[in-house]
């Protein structure tokens, strides 16, 4: 299922690299009948095609809106398709851990109940889970299709120009390095969080679940007055993952508008100069978000990862306790078949 997903993915950064290259063919070959050439691949098995579409679609102007609205079409099926099956082996995913999770933590001693509250346990398995799962259904898909289209946008753009394009990706080591400096505090707060929020459902729990012991003794200020101060600090810590996320965030984007203007005034000056044609140079820019996208969506993967890391850590820690016996070596049912003669003695029916 999951080798369907990344072709129907492929397939579809494909076509997405497609489109802004189609603007070269917009103005070389419809508006300036200069025709498009196409590198050659090995056998010509992409190269053929590839090669007699972007004839067709440089006949006419017809032709090229006719190719365009053929490929949006076909990147609306392809995403529509991509999304059920992701969304197949989320659901396919998160109900076998779910339940392996809950069968193993009724199988533990009857200690670590004694030791554990039990909202932290119920946080485990729902919350922690709920970071997993938005793993599957979000950041998967999303770091699957930006490695894709990654390598489309970044192949077409070499092609346009190598020069440009190496000039571009000279940005990357040091989006690498403020990931870096990031990512640590990310995961830290985020286990921090996870933590606080199992303590307070732990409190609320013990609060419900002792409420006339709370209501005996008047305690229900006090009770709520607790669990607030523990819901503002996670407030607190929650804040301070957001802004330091937020901050890798508009770093990158100022690192990637700096290499844009850096690549507009170079591509400016060559098209100037003629070396490079205004076609490419229009298809050259038009690619540049969609890389910086997909570029920011790579290096912001391993900090939206640390809320997942954290939470798999948690639920590895559950995993991590031995089982009182394994229910794999008690699999046999107890023979139920009666041997001999059942016979009922002074029964009676008033």
């Amino acid at each position: 299922m999951i080798a369907v997903i990344l072709v129907f993915t492929a397939l579809r950064s494909f076509c997405m690299a497609f489109i802004p290259y189609s603007s070269k063919i917009l103005i070389d070959s419809v508006f300036g009948n200069n025709p498009v050439q196409v590198p050659a691949s090995p056998g010509g098995l992409v190269s053929q095609p590839v090669h007699q579409v972007i004839t067709f679609m440089g006949s006419s102007l017809f032709s090229f809106i006719v190719v365009v609205i053929v490929v949006g079409l076909v990147i609306g099926v392809l995403d529509i398709i991509r999304t059920y099956l992701t969304i197949r082996v989320r659901e396919g995913f998160i109900v076998s851990l779910r339940t392996s999770l809950y069968t193993h933590v009724l199988f533990v001693p009857i200690r670590f109940f004694r030791s554990k509250k039990t909202g932290s346990i119920i946080s485990r398995i729902s919350s922690d889970t709920a970071y997993l799962q938005g793993l599957v259904i979000t950041q998967f898909p999303q770091i699957t299709s930006s490695m894709f289209t990654l390598l489309f946008t970044i192949g077409a753009m070499i092609f346009i120009s190598p020069y440009l394009t190496l000039v571009f990706l000279g940005v990357f080591p040091i989006m690498a390095v403020i990931n870096y400096i990031i990512s640590g505090k990310i995961r830290q707060l985020t286990y921090m969080e996870l933590e606080r929020l199992s303590e307070i459902f732990a409190r609320m729990g013990e609060a419900i679940a002792g409420i006339e012991t709370v209501k005996t003794h008047g305690a229900e200020q006090r009770e709520a007055e607790e669990i607030a101060t523990q819901v503002r600090d996670l407030g607190d810590t929650r804040i301070g993952n957001s802004l330091i996320s937020a901050l890798a965030d508009k770093s990158r984007a100022l690192v990637a508008g700096a290499a844009f203007l850096i690549i507009l005034w170079m591509g400016g000056n060559q098209v100037l100069s003629g070396i490079m044609s205004l076609g490419d140079f229009v298809a050259f820019i038009a690619f540049l978000p969609i890389v910086s996208a997909a570029l920011q969506s790579l290096l912001s993967f391993p900090l939206q990862m640390q809320g997942s890391i954290a939470a798999a850590g948690r639920i590895k820690d559950l995993f991590s306790i031995l089982k009182e016996y394994d229910p794999s070596d008690h699999s046999e049912k107890p023979k139920t078949a009666i041997r001999g003669e059942v016979i009922f003695e002074n029964v009676f029916f008033s």
